[in-house]
């Protein structure tokens, strides 16, 4: 099945870094342990400016983690944007408060003033003085806020086009996840012409992360870290059965908001390019899926599922085709460890230079590994 990013442009070519940033590494550790999805508060930690970047978009890493490390990537710069504007209005409503503080301190001066009798009498020279002081400062003042409202206008711009490559930097990420399903439905298909033993299937208790470069374009925030998904388990009231005929359950995933449970089902017992029909336990949805293997599906769901409790924004597709990948947390771990060991052994001035790069980066960094 043909994906929406097929022609997507190459990008150009980055520097290549093989070592991550050591707040990623304490994020996915962190989210891993906890078997949940990274949070953007997870972030706080490791930001100490807010306007520090640490590596930039034009780099590019080698390694199981750089596609993850992107996501991650565009949370974090989210989050920190979103902390220097609730600094901002901190500061913002101090000054108000200092101001009224220094009005109310004049109030009571002039007061006393009037009480000791100390008012002194101004003659029309020195009130023509005040006054061209007072137009003075009105000129200075127009002229500051003018140079503000520039600045405000500039700093839009800034955050606009942030967020413009934010989005293109997660379709791209998308994209990648789903030309990596698209290459095992491919290797499927000629499995089947070439008569090939195909793939069994074991699903009891896998965990599939969704990625689909549509659903990005509908509904995009930068702080959402919530992992859309669909896990299998062993339904509960089944028990007299065992693998691979033992009915599994599951539940699919979008957000807080957009999830359901679906109806016990028997596995297929290999890869198929057959799709077969799942509802959910209300009868309310269905959706087809698909297994290529058992680390690749692809399920086609409706926008009602997807913008559960929400309206969907106009022209939004009627179905939305995400495709899966299993996320494995001891795979994934052994993938990172093997990293860090090729990173020690390389010489002292290879591996110093990036650790180096990487520190530069954080502040604060927990021993998690």
């Amino acid at each position: 099945m043909d994906t929406a990013y097929s022609n997507v442009d190459h990008p150009r070519k980055r520097q290549k870094r093989t070592s991550l940033p050591l707040w990623f590494y304490r994020v996915l550790d962190k989210a891993g342990r906890e078997r949940r999805s990274c949070k953007p508060e997870d972030f706080d930690q490791d930001i100490s400016e807010y306007e520090e970047s640490g590596y930039t978009s034009e780099e590019s890493f080698e390694g199981a983690d750089t596609n993850i490390y992107q996501r991650y990537k565009a949370m974090r710069e989210g989050r920190k944007r979103q902390l220097k504007s609730m600094q901002e209005q901190e500061e913002a409503e101090y000054d108000e408060e200092h101001d009224d503080e220094e009005h109310d301190d004049e109030e009571q001066e002039g007061e006393e003033q009037e009480e000791e009798g100390g008012e002194e009498e101004v003659d029309e020279e020195e009130d023509e003085e005040e006054l061209g002081d007072e137009d003075e400062e009105v000129e200075e003042d127009e002229e500051k806020e003018g140079e503000d409202e520039e600045g405000d206008e500039e700093e839009e711009e800034d955050d606009e086009q942030q967020e413009q490559d934010d989005i293109d930097q997660e379709q791209e990420f998308q994209a990648g996840n789903e030309k990596e399903v698209d290459d095992a439905e491919e290797s499927l298909k000629r499995a089947i012409m070439n008569g090939e033993r195909l793939p069994r299937l074991a699903l009891e208790d896998a965990y599939f992360n969704l990625y689909c470069g549509d659903y990005v374009n509908y509904s995009w925030d930068p702080l959402d870290g919530y992992p859309r998904h669909i896990e299998f388990y062993g339904a509960l009231n089944n028990v007299r059965y065992s693998p691979p005929t033992k009915p599994l359950e599951g539940k699919i995933s979008f957000d807080d908001n957009a999830e359901c449970n679906f109806t016990a089902f028997i596995q297929p017992k290999n890869a198929s390019l057959n799709g077969f029909q799942l509802k959910d336990v209300n009868g309310n949805h269905k959706f087809l899926i698909q297994f290529f293997s058992n680390d690749y599906l692809r399920i086609r769901v409706s926008r009602e599922l997807v913008f559960q409790g929400k309206i969907p924004p106009p022209h939004t597709p009627e179905f939305f085709d995400f495709s899966g990948i299993r996320f494995d947390v001891k795979k994934a771990r052994a993938k990172r460890a093997r990293e860090e060991q090729m990173v020690r052994k390389r010489p002292r001035s290879e591996s110093s230079e990036a650790s180096e790069r990487s520190e530069e980066s954080v502040h604060v960094v927990d021993a998690f590994v």
